[in-house]
Parts: structure tokens; sequence; C-alpha cells
């Protein structure tokens, strides 16, 4: 309780580290069904949460935003050739900041 109301807000979660926070945040966001796009360099623990989700799941070589651009140009590609409602089917890039096991930063502006 003093944590969420130091945050303003109605409720607060604790997790004791950052790996149980990202591996149990992803599944509880995106579902069976639903699309993740992520980085091939993410950590171990976003990988444990992409599968936690039964998402389906597509890897962009890391830090290419050309790729990244590339297979978001085939999906909505696809999206179109299949009159897919997209409105039906939740859809993430999943990244990392400060990528733990290579140490590179995110280029987020591109």
């Amino acid at each position: 309780a003093a944590i969420a109301k130091f945050m303003n807000t109605e409720e607060a979660i604790y997790y004791s580290d950052g790996s149980s926070t990202v591996s149990s945040t992803i599944p509880a966001f995106s579902k069976r069904g639903d699309l993740i796009i992520m980085d091939e360099a993410c950590n171990d623990a976003i990988i444990t949460g992409v599968e936690l989700s039964r998402s389906t799941v597509v890897i962009f070589r890391h830090n290419d935003m050309d790729h990244l651009k590339e297979i978001l140009t085939s999906i909505a590609a696809e999206d179109k050739r299949k009159r897919i409602d997209t409105s039906q089917q939740r859809r993430f890039i999943v990244t990392e900041g400060l990528f733990r096991l290579v140490g590179d930063l995110c280029p987020l502006p591109e």
C-alpha cells in the first residue's frame, strides 16, 4: 500500500527482480493468437515471457530497424491479402532499452 500511495495509484505489484517482472508481464498482456515481433538479442527472461504467452512470434535481426520494417511491411501486406481484421489481434514489438546480453542500446528513435 505504501508504494501505491507513493506512486499515486490504487494498487502496486512488487517483484523481487527484473527477470520475474518481465517474464510475467509479457504473458499478462500477450496471449495465444496475438503477435510478438522480437529482437533476436532479447535476454532469457524476455524469451521466457514470450514463450509463456503462447503468442505467435517473429524474430528480427538485432537492432536492425530495416529488417523490422521489412517484417512489418510483410505482415501488413499479408493482412491486406488475407483481409485480416487487425483489431482482432494484439501486436507487440518487444525489445530492450539496454541489451543485457550484448550491452547495445536499442535505436528507439528509429
